[in-house]
């Protein structure tokens, strides 16, 4: 649990420093580049290919999360129509709805990756997002429940809260 607390707290390091550095310096000369890759690059080179890849992975993960901005949400919409059977893209962009405060959207992302590969809510995976999802789903079905004491739900809202207990039935150890 610490190595990948440690290692997400390096990703998240890397990414703001890499962030900082394109968006403060005054101008983007083959120095200032050298000095941002050289800075980006430099806990790369002491992981093996294997370890090299996936941090690269990562950190462009979490570029698209950081930034927040209308490309990610297009490169993720690609994702999806071209690997719709890939866990991975369906948590990112979860990952990312949430970021940006569309979360009935994020929680129904998160219902596919999960039915897709139920190791985020597998305590000992290294995927785990369990905590997350149980915080969100809480926050949506309180959102939810609160509107519908109010003014009742439309169809959509409706499907939110079906996606929502699926949810805290997996994380309670039921199945679909």
């Amino acid at each position: 649990m610490t190595k990948n607390a440690d290692r997400i707290a390096e990703i998240a390091i890397v990414a703001l420093l890499v962030f900082l550095g394109a968006q403060f310096l005054p101008s983007r000369t083959p120095t200032t580049e050298i000095s941002i890759n050289t800075l980006a690059g430099a806990r790369v080179k002491s992981m093996d290919p294997v370890e090299s890849a996936y941090f690269k992975k990562e950190l462009t993960q979490a570029r698209l999360v950081v930034d927040g901005d209308s490309d990610a949400a297009e490169i993720l919409e690609k994702l999806k129509k071209k690997y719709p059977g890939r866990h991975e893209v369906w948590a990112l962009s979860a990952r990312f709805l949430e970021t940006v405060g569309k979360n009935q959207e994020a929680l129904s992302h998160y219902a596919r990756a999960v039915r897709l590969n139920s190791d985020y809510l597998e305590k000992d995976s290294p995927i785990f997002l369990g905590h997350r999802i149980k915080s969100l789903t809480n926050n949506v079905l309180e959102d939810l429940i609160l509107k519908k004491r109010k003014s009742g739900l439309s169809p959509e809202e409706v499907e939110y809260v079906k996606i929502a207990y699926f949810l805290r039935r997996r994380l309670a150890g039921g199945c679909e």
